[in-house]
């Protein structure tokens, strides 16, 4: 063994110092990079926990203001419809000429539907039926929104009903004339027509002619039934003038 043996085998060691060393290192090197791959994903986990708190806080901040919003706005709404509503009612009088058109109502109409106390009609009686029924309350009329009627006829007097009542058949008896003399304005002007264009008269102009002729009897009756009257009288007058000179005597 020479004096270089000792140094050669000492190389050899250092090699292998040198490799597990860097071994280490790298090992280590490695280790640091898990570490702070570890804490990287710790903090951007923590990171979005946090932001998804905060996005929750806030969201929760802006439904309760937007229901703030919401509800003093319906207040606002409620407040003004009821101070409307008093309004109104409070200017209604019924019996205020303004709101009637001879016996018909032209003021305003109110209707209202009462809640339900009975919910147990709501769904149907055959369970497999696959509907269910709308529940209705009670409807109820009012002409000034005080004074409340189970139908519309019962807001009007029994006065008022009959009113209403020979109002409606007059209206139909002057639509009935009113049609028929528009018919007979309509068949007239036919008939002048057909006169102008052969001469010869229709069953409408024999009959206006019928009908001239007998207005024409009926008014020569009239005036003789008129004049024998006034005889009558003058007779009846001269009778008594008579009957006083006699007594006179």
């Amino acid at each position: 063994m020479g004096r270089f043996d000792v140094l050669k085998g000492s190389d050899s060691n250092f090699k292998q110092n040198e490799n597990t060393i860097k071994r280490r290192r790298r090992g280590g090197k490695n280790k640091n990079k898990e570490k702070i791959n570890q804490n990287i994903v710790l903090k951007d986990n923590l990171v979005k926990d946090v932001v998804k708190d905060v996005e929750k806080d806030v969201e929760k901040d802006v439904e309760k203001d937007v229901e703030k919003d919401v509800v003093e706005k319906e207040s606002e709404w409620l407040q003004q419809i009821k101070k409307k509503k008093e309004e109104i009612m409070d200017d209604i009088n019924i019996n205020d000429p303004r709101y009637w058109n001879g016996p018909l109502w032209k003021g305003p109409i109110f209707i209202r539907e009462t809640r339900l106390t009975d919910r147990n009609n709501i769904y149907p009686i055959n369970q497999n039926v696959s509907s269910f029924l709308i529940p209705r309350g009670k409807i109820e009329y009012s002409k000034n929104g005080l004074d409340w009627y189970d139908s519309w006829d019962n807001t009007y007097t029994r006065y008022q009903l009959e009113s209403i009542k020979k109002h409606n058949e007059q209206v139909d008896s002057n639509e009935v004339f009113r049609r028929m003399n528009e018919l007979h304005l309509r068949r007239q002007r036919e008939s002048d027509q057909l006169y102008e264009d052969t001469g010869e008269l229709d069953n409408f102009a024999w009959a206006e002619e019928k009908l001239y002729k007998y207005e024409l009897y009926c008014k020569k009756l009239e005036e003789d039934e008129n004049r024998a009257q006034q005889e009558a009288i003058k007779e009846e007058e001269w009778e008594g003038e008579m009957n006083d000179e006699y007594y006179d005597y």
